[in-house]
């Protein structure tokens, strides 16, 4: 295995500390540059803003070319390297969303009780994505706690598997974070994770926002006239989206704190 660089409600409140918020194709490079996306930036700016002011009142102090070649070349993975942090239900998947610099770090953990020979990383699709191209760094993939060689993985086309009921997958979004130039240690990010396509299969979704940086998320529906709209909980120190099959969001956008040390 190797890592490379590839080129993604009703309010709920949880008894926990704060109450919740409730908040292809043509071919594209897998290294391309981040364009802007002006008019959902504005719109999710204005929903954020609004959402902030009490967020901070309840959170807790505290498709595809072939992709490059390997850079680091990895021999075998450590015990228990690949495990998820919570107890993952069949037919499900966990998608933790770190903040490291300028960038995310995205790890998903899907669990089937149908084995997985394919799988297929796809970026967000959305009117207001439309210029999206990611920009994403650092691929590891493992089956079934086994590293998979990535050398011939690409954006939008099915990667091979060796058939596995358990598939780990992480990367680097770089870049994703746009810094606030009016307010310091704030930043936005319009896409916070890819989407991994499991042979047209649609699974239940966790995805959970560790770290405490986390100001307000909103969720963008599938649909043109989609807006952005609050979701979210607070669950044991970590802000979550939960999403059924059939109805993952097309993104969960995030406004970050970055002062805030972990």
């Amino acid at each position: 295995m190797s890592r490379s660089s590839i080129e993604p409600a009703a309010p709920r409140t949880d008894p926990g500390p704060p109450p919740a918020v409730v908040a292809p194709s043509d071919d594209l490079p897998l290294r391309t540059t981040w364009s802007r996306r002006a008019a959902l930036v504005a719109g999710v700016a204005g929903t954020l803003v609004l959402l902030a002011g009490a967020a901070l009142l309840l959170r807790p102090v505290e498709t595809g070319a072939d992709v490059a070649a390997a850079t680091t070349p990895r021999a075998e993975a450590t015990p228990g390297e690949f495990d998820p942090p919570v107890v993952l239900a069949p037919d499900d998947e966990y998608v933790e969303t770190a903040v490291v610099d300028d960038d995310l770090l995205v790890t998903h953990w899907i669990s089937t009780t149908t084995p997985m020979d394919r799988f297929t990383v796809r970026a967000p699709r959305s009117p207001g994505l439309a210029d999206f191209r990611p920009d994403l760094e650092d691929l590891v993939v493992a089956a079934d706690g086994n590293l998979v060689d990535v050398g011939g993985v690409s954006l939008d086309v099915p990667g091979v598997l060796p058939s596995a009921e358990r598939l780990y997958v992480r990367y680097r979004l770089a870049g994703a974070l746009q810094r606030n130039s009016s307010v310091a240690d704030r930043a936005l990010a319009t896409v916070t994770a890819m989407d991994i396509g499991l042979q047209w299969r649609s699974l239940p979704r966790t995805q959970s926002f560790p770290g405490g940086r986390v100001m307000t998320l909103a969720c963008l529906a599938p649909g043109a006239r989609a807006v952005p709209e609050s979701c979210g909980t607070y669950v044991e120190g970590a802000w979550q989206v939960r999403s059924p099959a059939g109805n993952v969001p097309v993104t969960v956008i995030a406004q970050f704190d970055l002062a805030v040390v972990r």
